[in-house]
Order: structure tokens, then C-alpha cells, then sequence
């Protein structure tokens, strides 16, 4: 399965219960920088992108029980 940056999709495979993954790794933060047809092209990001980022993963996987890398 591709990467997600859908938190919802991710979250299951981190919680205690699934004995899947112990944590995710995720590379929303640096995809951003890129443009999504041509990632080798910059792109102008903003700091409220990032805190809007990495917010909603650390977040949503507290409030779920799980675990990701910053």
C-alpha cells in the first residue's frame, strides 16, 4: 500500500492492540516542498504549513493511541 497522508488510514497500524507497527514514519513534512507532478520542482512553503503538519499528525495519533516520528 502507498503512503497515506491520511492520518485515519495510518492510525490503525500503530495502536498497541494490532501488533503491527511499533511507529510511522511519515514524509508529509517532505513532500511539501516538492510540487505533487514534478516533486524535483520547489515549491514555496509557508510556516503555517508545517505547524499545520506535523499539528495534525502528532494530534491525531495521541488521540488515538499511537505513535509517529516528527
Amino acid at each position: 500500500m502507498p503512503f497515506s497522508h491520511d492520518t485515519q488510514i495510518n492510525i490503525p497500524y500503530t495502536l498497541p492492540q494490532n501488533n503491527e507497527l511499533q511507529m510511522i514514519f511519515q514524509f508529509e513534512i517532505a513532500d511539501m516542498d516538492g510540487e505533487p507532478e514534478s516533486p524535483m520542482k520547489a515549491r514555496k512553503w509557508t510556516l503555517s504549513t508545517l505547524k499545520e503538519i506535523i499539528g495534525r499528525w502528532q494530534m491525531d495519533m495521541i488521540a488515538a493511541g499511537g505513535w509517529n516520528s516528527l
